[in-house]
């Protein structure tokens, strides 16, 4: 029998059509498995989503590391891919109570996560610890490494978090001031490339911070101006605690009138590591203030006791040399003010172990004013005695320097 070979042109037609039939036999299975699939997810699992919520709870639980409780799962099929809500999620503190709570809680695959009307209980322990959401703070450098790798775990699959109608509790039982509750936050978390990225405002605050993948970097608020009766709860309870009993006082510490204050704050956060250096200081905390038509009661300072300021400006830096129990903080601040009496600039220098010092230059100054600002420390036969002798006089370039303790005040003035 002879065999014609076939022309090459034709053996490559042959394959062609070959190749796209059994590609047309694939693309029909992949298609008949795709379409058993979602007719599986949404005939069988959707109706069936809240039957895995023990299951869901278990895992969340062990990945996060603290009981997770879910109230109630549903699923939509309005589109291809499902969209899952969850309802009155809780992350429960070692006291079994509800640290985190989520009453309404939305997952679209591809899409950000959609978190409404949350709670969250950020507290100060009396042993020192903060806790947020239920998770300690780490403190120690293998805390740290454990917290880093669940938060990575975490993040690592939640590229974007949106958060509405928020609720912030924050208390410290080490002072034991009343709570200070933060309502209407609205915040957007994006976690890419390593680094958080956050957004967040309240009606009153504006809140951005920009983290890597451990979180450290810095937190950024800012504050419209407040009115600085609002302090006072916390100044009371500060009255009451075992460090104001511990510096000598009793009574009132002080008392704010009237008047507003608006804050800008930056906060750093660090990891704890090994200690560094004391030649490395680090500025974990910035305060910027301004403070307008204020008034203020000192009873425990001054004899009279209202003090009053139209303006004052300045901000105060905390600086922490290393993280070691036995390297000692210091606090720097620069100020200025005016008021009816005087107006000028000052820096405060303060350090555990050397004391405070505050000095500075007043532009301006009623001499017959200079008694109302002698401390009670000074004997009251000297006070007075400022205030009988002094019966005139102005000052335009008046220097001033206080220095010692809180508790055993020191002062040396010089006047030109």
């Amino acid at each position: 029998m002879v065999q014609i070979p076939l022309p090459p042109l034709l053996k490559i037609t042959l394959s062609l059509k070959s190749a796209k039939s059994g590609l047309l036999r694939v693309g029909r299975w992949l298609l008949w498995g795709a379409g058993v699939g979602i007719g599986v997810l949404h005939g069988i699992i959707v109706p069936r989503i809240d039957d895995f919520r023990p299951a869901l709870e278990e895992q969340a639980s062990r990945l996060l590391g603290v009981p997770v409780r879910i109230g109630r799962i549903e699923a939509h099929s309005q589109r291809l891919i499902p969209t899952l809500e969850f309802h009155h999620i809780a992350l429960l503190d070692a006291q079994g109570l509800a640290a985190l709570q989520l009453p309404w809680v939305q997952i679209v695959l591809w899409e950000p996560l959609v978190i409404k009307n949350p709670t969250v209980k950020i507290h100060r322990a009396k042993d020192g610890i903060l806790w947020i959401a239920g998770f300690p703070i780490p403190s120690t450098p293998a805390a740290a490494e454990n917290a880093y790798s669940h938060s990575y775990s975490l993040w690592d699959w939640l590229p974007e978090l949106h958060i509405f109608h928020g609720t912030v509790t924050i208390s410290d039982k080490q002072y034991s001031v009343p709570p200070w509750v933060l309502s209407g936050v609205n915040a957007v978390l994006r976690n890419r490339d390593g680094q958080h990225i956050l957004h967040a405002e309240t009606p009153h605050i504006g809140i951005k911070g920009n983290f890597n993948s451990r979180w450290e970097g810095f937190l950024f608020a800012h504050t419209e101006p407040i009115l600085l009766t609002h302090l006072n709860p916390y100044i009371k309870q500060l009255e009451k605690s075992e460090q104001w009993g511990k510096s000598g006082k009793s009574g009132q510490l002080g008392e704010f009138t009237q008047g507003t204050v608006a804050l800008n704050v930056v906060i750093a956060t660090t990891v704890a590591t090994a200690p560094s250096t004391p030649s490395t200081p680090t500025t974990p905390l910035r305060v910027e203030w301004t403070i307008r038509n204020g008034t203020v009661k000192l009873p425990q300072w001054f004899e009279h006791a209202a003090l009053s300021v139209d303006d004052w400006t300045g901000s105060l830096e905390w600086k922490q040399h290393g993280i070691h129990p036995t390297v000692h903080p210091t606090l720097h601040s620069v100020f200025q003010f005016a008021n009816a009496d005087a107006a000028g600039k000052a820096t405060l220098h303060w350090s555990e172990k050397n004391g405070f010092l505050l000095q500075g230059h007043l532009s301006r100054a009623d001499a017959t004013k200079v008694h109302r600002y002698l401390p009670l420390e000074l004997p009251t036969a000297a006070r007075h005695y400022v205030r009988d002798a002094v019966l005139g006089g102005t000052g335009t370039n008046v220097e001033f320097r206080i220095k010692g303790f809180f508790d055993d005040f020191r002062i040396a003035a010089h006047i030109e």
